[in-house]
């Protein structure tokens, strides 16, 4: 069973996936925001009108010559909401919630919940082809992503250019060896004319300007 999902992550076609899987998670956050305002948009235009409504009321309370003594009483009123934040009356507000609340805010942990798994999957999958095409330790690298993410595959790209990888099959070069241990390629050949040492891929020396043969 294992040896079959290590086959599929082999396979699988990496970059189509992390498409995918950004295009969804775009469209599940986008739904979830959607969600949001429709559940609380109505709330807070309520609450926002009832308070300009009570301010009103207040304003329109007594006549203008004890205005000051209100503005006073207003802003004690404020400092005192303020620091009720932490009182019972408080917390009962924040506690019933309505049916609604409570179905949003399951299907947002559900979706956010998924949407982890899968990103988890997708870098884990993502170092393990990796490792695979560089002849490095596959289940290492997999255990890596599964705790860095990111970092983890990021590493492994730099420790790919550090060490260099062969120009015909990609897997990482061995230190101290002048041939590929996986398809016979050499690492370095010599320029026919002048002796120079050079790469795989060059076709000019970039001593003598002899043409190389392949």
């Amino acid at each position: 069973m294992l040896e079959k999902w290590k086959q599929k992550a082999l396979n699988m076609n990496i970059r189509k996936a992390a498409a995918v899987f950004l295009i969804t998670s775009l469209a599940a956050m986008g739904i979830l925001g959607g969600l949001a305002a429709a559940n609380f948009g109505g709330r807070l235009s309520e609450f926002k009108a009832a308070a300009e409504s009570e301010y009103e009321k207040r304003e329109d309370e007594g006549d203008r010559e004890n205005r000051d003594s209100r503005e006073e009483e207003d802003r004690a009123y404020r400092d005192s909401r303020e620091s009720d934040w932490d009182s019972e009356d408080h917390w009962r507000e924040i506690q019933s919630l309505s049916p609604g609340d409570l179905a949003l805010a399951v299907i947002s942990a559900m979706i956010i919940l998924a949407l982890g798994i899968w990103y988890l999957a997708l870098c884990v999958m993502w170092a393990y082809q990796k490792a695979d095409r560089l002849g490095a330790r596959r289940d290492l690298w997999a255990v890596l992503a599964l705790l860095f993410q990111l970092p983890a595959i990021g590493a492994l790209y730099l420790y790919a250019a550090a060490k260099g990888t062969c120009q015909k099959c990609g897997k990482l070069m061995e230190p101290g060896k002048n041939f590929c241990a996986y398809c016979g390629e050499p690492f370095q050949k010599q320029c026919a004319e002048c002796g120079e040492k050079l790469k795989p891929a060059q076709k000019y020396c970039g001593s003598c300007g002899a043409k190389q043969d392949k």
